[in-house]
């Protein structure tokens, strides 16, 4: 009886409580294979892709053509898969052939007149055929509201 008024008192202070788990762990992976980007933003907006290599070279790419965003012509499409990426930032290395490696992880990188909009959320996004597709979106003004936002397909 003495044991159960003990080990409740300590539950109660915590005192048993499981440590929570690391940041990284808490990340899930999803493998994606197209992303797009929607500027509902009253501005002009310049979309790229960023990851990191496996020697830790930062990467900045772009797909020509598909980079400036305004509110007459606001949605990109990018197929994550295919060989026709330029490197804005980062070494030769970033690309093989133009391509981003497959596993790779990814996020969009949104520029807002000279402000930078990291995409990087909460969940991994990795580079695969027959991913699903990362749809970014920014809205508000140049200098207000104007984070990224995302959400993932259904597929």
């Amino acid at each position: 009886m003495i044991l159960k008024y003990f080990l409740a008192g300590l539950l109660a202070f915590g005192a048993l409580s499981v440590a929570a788990p690391t940041a990284s762990a808490d990340r899930k992976t999803v493998k994606v294979s197209k992303v797009t980007y929607n500027n509902r933003g009253s501005y002009d907006a310049m979309f790229r892709i960023r990851f990191n290599t496996q020697d830790g070279h930062n990467c900045e790419v772009y797909v020509p053509n598909k980079v400036i965003t305004d509110r007459d012509d606001p949605k990109r499409e990018i197929n994550l898969m295919g060989n026709h990426f330029k490197i804005r930032r980062g070494p030769d290395g970033c690309l093989t052939d133009g391509e981003i490696a497959s596993g790779t992880e990814i996020w969009g990188l949104v520029w807002i007149a000279t402000q930078r909009q990291s995409c990087r959320k909460s969940k991994r996004l990795v580079t695969g055929w027959r991913g699903k597709t990362v749809h970014y979106h920014t809205r508000g003004t140049a200098v207000e509201d104007n984070r990224c936002r995302y959400r993932l397909s259904r597929n």
